[in-house]
Formats: C-alpha cells, sequence, structure tokens
C-alpha cells in the first residue's frame, strides 16, 4: 500500500512517524471492511500524460479476468478522487469513505465481487 501525499498541504511535510500512524489506520479500515478471503489490489500508477486514456483499465483488466475465475472478492483503497470514477467503471462498489485522523487525507474503500 502506499499514500500519495500531493494537493495536501499539511501531508507534504509529514513525519515518518506520522506516515505509519496514517498508513496503520488504512490498514486497520481494511481489516475491519474486508474479513474474508479477498485479493488486494495494490497500487499502480499513470504518469500524467497518459492518464485518460483507458492504460489504467488495461493494466488492471488481465488481473480481474484471472481473478474471476477464483470467485473471490477483490478489495483496494485509493487516496485520489478521481481515481473512483475508474474503478466504478471496473466493477467496484465504494464501500468506505474516510477522513485520515486528523489530516486532509480521504481514503476510499472499494470492493468488486465475484
Amino acid at each position: 500500500m502506499g499514500i500519495v501525499l500531493t494537493k495536501q498541504k499539511d501531508e507534504r511535510k509529514l513525519s515518518p512517524r506520522r506516515i505509519e500512524e496514517i498508513t496503520n489506520k488504512i490498514t486497520q479500515i481494511h481489516k475491519e471492511l474486508m474479513k474474508e478471503p479477498h485479493w488486494y489490489l495494490t497500487n499502480i500508477g499513470i504518469d500524467t500524460e497518459f492518464q485518460g486514456k483507458g492504460y489504467g483499465s488495461k493494466l488492471i483488466k488481465p488481473m480481474l479476468e484471472r481473478i474471476e475465475k477464483e470467485r473471490y472478492p477483490v478489495f483496494l483503497e485509493t487516496n485520489f478522487e478521481g481515481n473512483v470514477k475508474l474503478y466504478e467503471h471496473l466493477g467496484f462498489e465504494l464501500i468506505d469513505e474516510t477522513k485520515v485522523l486528523d489530516t486532509e487525507l480521504v481514503n476510499w474503500a472499494m470492493v468488486r465481487k465475484p
């Protein structure tokens, strides 16, 4: 899991300890939401020059097709609101939106069910 710390002025100068606290909180949210066996889709990144051109979907779809055969849900998190629509387009459902601790960071948790 990674945390993108852009466009949130108070998160840019966080200490490693504070980043660890935020990461632990996001991990706790994950554990509370997903008690059954599932796949966890971790980070992907698309250079801004190539965003909005379908590359994110092209990276994710082959893995989702493989996972579908196993009949497990797929869980992911994003802290970039613009990604929510991409994931919804791929069949994910928003299951939680949490402002993390006392920061401006929002964690969107999503699941794609078999």
